[in-house]
């Protein structure tokens, strides 16, 4: 699994949540996966986050009918992309912090 690192996480403390997307954009299924009432500069915080995002994964990605390594490679995606979300949204808290 992707995970980021201690310190990208401590930068995230004023954020409080990831959108998850699954399927093509105009008809896509969305989890927000909040993490506001985890210590992210703990592992077992880490841990718990990483769950969340994958819990919402598979359940965004589940199509009715769809095999398995279709559903497998769009959790695959969908938690790649709410980790890349997350990075961004720490640089962008980090960017912030430094101005003021």
């Amino acid at each position: 699994m992707n995970r980021l690192s201690p310190l990208a996480f401590a930068a995230a403390v004023v954020a409080t949540g990831v959108t998850i997307m699954a399927g093509s954009p105009g008809q896509a299924a969305t989890a927000h996966v909040r993490y506001g009432d985890l210590d992210l500069s703990t592992a077992s915080g880490r841990a718990a986050l990483d769950g969340r995002i994958d819990r919402a994964a598979r359940a965004t990605c589940w199509i009715e009918n769809a095999n398995i390594s279709t559903s497998e490679a769009c959790r695959r995606e969908s938690v790649a992309n709410a980790h890349e979300k997350l990075r961004q949204a720490m640089r962008d808290q980090a960017v912030q912090l430094a101005a003021r």
